[in-house]
C-alpha cells in the first residue's frame, strides 16, 4: 500500500494565490471551498497542477472552475487551499501519483461525504492502487483521511 501525505494551507482568496501564495514549487494540489459565515462551510473542487505552479494554473483560461462554481451556486466567499503532497522515505512522488491521490480524494469525499462534487469525472484519472491518504495543517472544510484497500474504502484517523 502506498502512503501519502497532504500538508495544506490556506485559506487564501484568488488574488493572493495568483499573485503571491500560490508560487512554490513543492505544492501541486489545491482545494477550492466555499466558507459562508456560517457552519456548512464545503470543498467543492480538488485539483492538480503539474509541471505548473498553482497560481499559474489558476490564471490559465482554460481553468473555469471558480467561475462555474460561483455560476452553479452563486458562492461568493470561495477560498483556496494549497497543499504539498510527500510520499513515504524511500518513494517518489510521480506524476502518476500525484493523479491518483487527486482522483481517490475526490471519489472518496465526492461518494461518502457528498462534497467535491464540481470535478467528480477527475476521479475516472484513479488507477484503483491501494493507498493511504492523511491530510495535516489547515484542512480544507470537510476532507478527512482515508485508505483504500481492496474494494474497501474507510475513514482513518
Amino acid at each position: 500500500m502506498k502512503k501519502f501525505a497532504v500538508f495544506w494551507r490556506g485559506s487564501f482568496d484568488w488574488y493572493e494565490v495568483t499573485e503571491k501564495e500560490g508560487f512554490r514549487k513543492d505544492e501541486d494540489i489545491y482545494a477550492i471551498s466555499w466558507e459562508p459565515p456560517k457552519s456548512d462551510s464545503r470543498t467543492r473542487y480538488i485539483g492538480i497542477a503539474i509541471q505548473q505552479y498553482i497560481g499559474t494554473r489558476l490564471k490559465d483560461p482554460n481553468h473555469d472552475a471558480d467561475n462555474w462554481l460561483y455560476k452553479q451556486h452563486r458562492e461568493k466567499n470561495i477560498r483556496y487551499y494549497l497543499g504539498k503532497i510527500t510520499t513515504e522515505k524511500g518513494r517518489r512522488k510521480t506524476e502518476q501519483n500525484i493523479k491518483n491521490i487527486e482522483a481517490a480524494t475526490i471519489y472518496y469525499h465526492y461518494k461518502f461525504k457528498d462534497v467535491c462534487g464540481a470535478n467528480v469525472l477527475n476521479s475516472a484519472n484513479y488507477r484503483g492502487i491501494d493507498l493511504e491518504v492523511r491530510h495535516l495543517g489547515n484542512i480544507p472544510p470537510m476532507i478527512e483521511n482515508f485508505r483504500k484497500e481492496g474494494e474497501e474504502w474507510k475513514k482513518i484517523d
